[in-house]
């Protein structure tokens, strides 16, 4: 994950959002590990045909909404 320092520290709330996002993503992978992360990433791309409603992306974003 790359982040520009600038834009989070400032009041560029599209960029903390997005941070916040992708820590969460962080934190699945950290406890589901490589090979689960992926599995359950894909397959239920493949089982949706999109990736938003999708389990991993749904906890990030009702997250998200929760705290803006």
């Amino acid at each position: 994950m790359l982040i520009n320092a600038v834009r989070i520290s400032g009041r560029d709330d599209v960029a903390r959002r997005m941070l916040f996002h992708e820590v969460v993503h962080g934190h699945q992978y950290a406890a589901l590990g490589l090979e689960t992360f992926v599995h359950e990433y894909i397959s239920s791309v493949v089982a949706y045909r999109n990736y938003q409603p999708i389990p991993l992306e749904a906890v990030p974003t009702r997250r998200k909404i929760a705290t803006c």
